[in-house]
């Protein structure tokens, strides 16, 4: 019989669970009870890298606001323009990215049992995680990767904001990579068995093994 875990939310601790003589014992901290956290070990540091990717992509915007010298040579960078046409579907993007966000948000508390949408109970297989094993993590890497776009209005697009670009697509691409070891570790071969069967952010992909299954 496997063992309920419960949480202490005021402590932050586990309560301890009776076996079935009756003995007590603490649990994992983690929500699942497996002790293994992915916040922990890399959401916060891809956090502060991706806060760096956002400094060099502001660099010419501080440079030509604060008037430093140490900033010259990103203030006189060339600001490129752009036209309504990349405008259009970056907003468009953009838009369909938090959208799906917030499907898959309200999904893995759904399905997962827990608050915290990045510490599931289960193997989350419903809705877009039936086609792609990492949705969130791709609606995250288009919109943070639009934003540049979208905001060239106000914050000047130059090489930097390329460069803050392909370094987002990158960061993301390497952290599907960890995510994908990490659940392995902590689901085995249930999750081995999904990897086998769903794509990891190929939506057309996804979309043609389903049909390819279903017929």
């Amino acid at each position: 019989m496997k063992p309920v875990h419960t949480q202490d939310t005021k402590r932050g601790t586990k309560k301890p669970h009776k076996d079935g003589g009756g003995s007590s014992r603490r649990t994992d901290k983690t929500p699942d009870g497996t002790g293994i956290s992915f916040t922990q070990r890399y959401s916060r540091p891809y956090g502060l890298l991706l806060s760096g990717i956002t400094l060099v992509w502001l660099l010419p915007g501080l440079g030509r606001i604060g008037g430093w010298p140490w900033l010259d040579v990103f203030a006189r960078m060339h600001t490129w323009e752009i036209p309504l046409w990349i405008f259009l579907p970056a907003a468009m993007a953009f838009t369909a990215a938090v959208l799906l966000e917030i499907r898959i948000s309200l999904l893995r508390k759904r399905f997962g049992g827990c608050d915290d949408t990045h510490e599931t109970v289960v193997v989350v297989k419903h809705g877009p995680y039936k086609y792609i094993r990492h949705p969130g993590h791709l609606a995250e890497m288009i919109y943070f990767s639009m934003l540049p776009i979208l905001l060239s209005f106000w914050i000047p697009f130059t090489l930097m904001a390329m460069l803050a670009i392909m370094s987002i697509v990158v960061s993301y691409l390497l952290m599907l990579r960890e995510e994908d070891r990490f659940n392995l570790q902590k689901w085995g071969k249930e999750y081995q068995d999904y990897m086998d069967s769903v794509p990891a952010i190929n939506f057309v992909k996804g979309l043609w093994c389903i049909r390819s299954r279903s017929t």
